[in-house]
């Protein structure tokens, strides 16, 4: 029975090692994309993923000390069930005023998206949450075995 707890605590662990470091990697790309400036779209296109798949892909350029930087993104979210919903958001999409995010160290590396990785944060907490459980068992049980 001991060797099975160590299994769940060891095996836990190192899946809480990835998730943690997943979330990390997306909180450091959120917080290093700490300059801003206006974004002027230059080309829309939907791209397909797949049968039942459809992305946004955009081209647009913005300025940076009088330099011109050019960038073009796929949209991560969302994404469409077809080409017509796809050309439906573009002609939204490209209406708007954009900004563009970029390192200040390096303005090549550059989204339009900036989004907080919410989601493997979850996944890191939960799985650290089970690590936390399987540890308290372990002792609860190493108590009443004594």
């Amino acid at each position: 029975m001991n060797k099975v707890f160590n299994g769940l605590v060891v095996v836990t662990a190192l899946v809480s090692v990835f998730f943690l470091g997943k979330a990390s990697l997306g909180i450091w790309g959120y917080f290093s994309l700490d300059g801003k400036a206006k974004a002027f779209t230059e080309g829309w296109k939907v791209e397909e993923k797949d049968s039942s798949s459809y992305s946004i892909l955009v081209s647009y350029h913005f300025f940076v000390e009088k330099e011109r930087v050019e960038g073009q993104i796929e949209f991560v979210k969302p994404y469409f069930l077809n080409k017509e919903s796809a050309e439906k958001a573009i002609k939204k999409l490209s209406l708007q005023d954009w900004e563009v995010f970029f390192p200040k160290t390096n303005v090549w590396k550059n989204s339009l998206q900036r989004t907080f990785p919410f989601q493997d944060c979850i996944h890191a907490f939960l799985v650290l949450g089970i690590l936390v459980y399987f540890s308290v068992l372990k002792k609860w049980a190493r108590r009443l075995s004594v």
